[in-house]
């Protein structure tokens, strides 16, 4: 009884160093085989941690009394605004004349 569980022991640590060396080469193979190595190294770690690798990134933004969801719109009515803002920053100062000291 107590060889047979030894024997067991001896596969079992064989079996995973196999899977081991198994990960170890197919994860390299991924990972060289890669045009963006850095962003492959990324998912195969990810990927032993056991964190998702689902990007579910929904963006609802709220314009007046509409709701967007579409990150084209959203992107746009964001850019729009920056622009918009600076504008209106600009016409402010734009009568102020202003004088910065360099050596400081």
């Amino acid at each position: 009884m107590k060889k047979d569980l030894e024997y067991i022991e001896h596969y079992r640590k064989i079996y995973r160093r196999v899977i081991e060396e198994a990960k170890r080469r197919e994860n390299n193979s991924y990972v060289n085989s890669a045009k963006n190595k850095s962003e492959a190294a990324l998912h195969v770690i990810n990927t032993e941690l056991g964190k998702s690798l689902v990007n579910n990134k929904n963006i609802e933004l709220r314009w007046g009394k509409n709701k967007i969801s579409n990150p084209r719109v959203i992107a746009k009515l964001f850019n729009s605004y920056c622009v918009e803002t600076v504008g209106k920053l600009t016409d402010q100062n734009s009568g102020t004349q202003a004088t910065y000291n360099m050596m400081n």
